[in-house]
């Protein structure tokens, strides 16, 4: 299994998103990679999936992250605005709001020079599909 890199990532615009950055083995400026946006629904659960108040820990955002990073994809997963530890409030944000947070991730890959910004995907869930 190829090695898999982690980074806490801040992204600030309207609000401030933490989240998480997974790089394949070998990302760099001189090798950059495509890139997955991971967007999760409109429940309360965190960046990997997992819902710790109803003590369910199912990791389904983390484990697709690393399935497509170990298929050569840099991936970039954020707590939704007002949730856990991204900044704002979770119960004044529609479509609108998870758009601009969406852009402001895309941004923050373009800027990233180990991903080719020519290729950033998003993928998602329940309400991430809909982003």
């Amino acid at each position: 299994m190829a090695e898999i890199r982690e980074e806490a990532v801040e992204i600030r615009d309207k609000v401030i998103l933490r989240g998480t950055l997974t790089l394949p083995e070998g990302a760099s400026e001189e090798n950059n990679v495509p890139a997955f946006i991971i967007m999760g629904g409109m429940a309360e659960g965190d960046r990997n999936g997992n819902f710790p108040e109803q003590k369910a820990m199912p990791n389904m955002y983390r484990e697709l992250a690393h399935h497509l990073t170990e298929l050569g994809f840099a991936t970039l997963r954020c707590d939704r605005r007002g949730t856990w530890k991204s900044s704002g409030e979770q119960m004044k944000s529609g479509v609108v709001e998870g758009v601009e947070d969406l852009v402001a991730q895309v941004k923050y890959l373009e800027q990233n020079h180990s991903i080719d910004y020519h290729r950033i995907y998003a993928c998602g869930h329940s309400e991430g599909a809909l982003l």
